[in-house]
């Protein structure tokens, strides 16, 4: 018996050091991202490639360049015939969905963009590389029909008809246009880049699924250990193109859902976006802007998310929305004890009351005619203004509402009246990308397991908050 164990043990080992498989790819024309340097290939993609060589060596994947450089309607022919197997940098689309496999994870985001000669004021020839997303979206940013398209095999075609006068503008991806413009700063202009979106890693059919989930652990792994971030450093293109695991969110002050202190992020959901994240393997950075501005860059697709949001019709027409709630909070007044009573309030006529535009419960005050409402540019002043008199009441999160109150001493001196009801917070992602519905799920996952740790309610307890208080309420 020992021995037949001992006999398929090694039938097992040597089938796995037996194991090999060769993946073809090709490159593209399209510098910095594959590109030639002294007669070498060179650029972010060729890096990645040489990256992912290394690690799946060792795993019985072995990865080779076929020698050409190729334009990208070549590339997809010879993905759909299988005539080649992977090819790292390409955007995902719903047909290309149902043709191609996709890897798990973006090796880079980017953006489109217009790169025209200096003094030039509107576009009149325009060059757009045939078979690329940009092609697709040039419709979106070039509405005049007296504009002329010239579509070219690649990028390299269409810089040199802009050299040459052909034509006055390039529409393309930020990535391409932005090492040329680094380079030609007093010749040309760029526009701000917008429409984010993701280039992946593509497989054609015929490769295993198998084989792809090594791929995509080796390409988390080089994500992780930085190798695509100094890459795109080398290239000095850091303004047009990020990581894949780089995810950029935007939100207001708002504790104890989120806060910020000498340039950190803190607060319930915060910190738990950023632990979970961090877990998944994405860098994850914040910036602070008012909560409309938040809300026009996310329907622009300029920020990757934000969190401790509502759900809206409004906003799922830009936003997916994480299937599991991050918090919950009560919306409400607040009011002075000394001025008024909770009885005033079931239908509270000719106060003056305060609030933030952009919340949801804006909405239902601005369809109220019986108060007077005055905008408030945030919730700590807005609270202020209550504890010191100048407003009868303060609509606002019951949370939020009691954290400023106890920084001001004024718990004993202002209630609170849940006047509009529990309200579930959301994390929510940009539309830009599918790829984000699908972190959102993994994200809603990974969170459940989290909140049945002593770890999360350390952080509840942090800030005055029981379990129970939010999750059984």
């Amino acid at each position: 018996m020992r021995s037949s164990c001992r006999v398929l043990t090694l039938l097992i080992l040597a089938t796995s050091f037996l194991f090999s498989i060769t993946l073809k790819t090709t490159f593209q024309l399209a510098p910095p991202k594959y590109m030639e340097e002294n007669g070498k290939p060179a650029g972010i993609g060729y890096e990645v490639f040489r990256s992912l060589q290394n690690v799946l060596k060792g795993q019985g994947v072995n990865l080779v360049w076929d020698g050409n450089f190729r334009n990208m309607r070549e590339i997809q022919k010879m993905l759909s015939s299988c005539s080649m197997d992977f090819f790292i940098g390409m955007a995902r689309t719903k047909q290309r969905m149902s043709e191609y496999r996709f890897s798990s994870y973006p090796v880079y985001s980017l953006g489109y963009t217009m790169l025209t000669r200096k003094g030039e004021k509107r576009p009149t020839k325009v060059a757009v590389v045939s078979g690329t997303k940009t092609e697709k979206l040039l419709g979106k940013v070039v509405l005049e029909k007296s504009v002329r398209v010239l579509q070219v095999k690649n990028v390299e075609e269409a810089l040199e008809y802009l050299r040459s006068g052909k034509v006055d503008s390039v529409f393309y991806n930020s990535m391409s246009l932005g090492y040329f413009y680094t380079r030609n700063r007093n010749a040309y202009s760029i526009g701000q880049g917008s429409g984010k979106y993701y280039q992946f890693i593509v497989f054609s059919k015929c490769v295993p699924r198998g084989i792809i989930q090594m791929v995509d652990k080796a390409l988390m792994k080089v994500l992780k250990a930085g190798l695509v971030e100094r890459a795109i450093a080398r290239y000095g293109i850091w303004d047009y193109v990020k990581p894949g695991n780089y995810l950029t969110f935007a939100s207001i002050d708002q504790p104890p859902y989120e806060f910020t202190s000498n340039g950190k992020w803190f607060g319930i959901d915060a910190e738990v976006v950023q632990k979970i994240f961090k877990d998944m393997g994405f860098e994850v950075f914040i910036d602070k802007m008012s909560w409309m501005r938040t809300l026009k860059s996310l329907e622009l697709g300029v920020l990757d998310g934000t969190f401790s949001i509502s759900a809206t019709e409004e906003r799922r027409k830009y936003l997916y929305f994480s299937p599991a709630p991050l918090s919950v909070g009560i919306d409400g007044f607040l009011y002075r004890k000394d001025r008024l009573k909770p009885s005033n309030l079931y239908v509270p006529m000719g106060f003056t009351c305060g609030y933030v535009p952009g919340h949801v419960y804006s909405e239902v005050l601005n369809s109220e005619t019986l108060l007077h409402l005055i905008p408030m540019p945030n919730d700590e002043i807005g609270v202020r203004a209550v504890v010191a008199g100048r407003l009868d009441l303060y609509a606002v999160n019951k949370f939020v509402g009691m954290y400023y109150l106890r920084e001001l001493n004024a718990l004993n001196e202002v209630g609170f009246f849940p006047a509009f009801g529990k309200r579930y917070y959301y994390l929510a992602l940009s539309k830009v990308d599918s790829w984000h519905k699908e972190i959102l799920e993994d994200f809603s996952k990974r969170f459940e397991k989290f909140k049945l740790t002593k770890e999360y309610r350390q952080i509840l307890d942090k800030y005055h908050i029981n379990y129970e208080d939010i999750w059984k309420m």
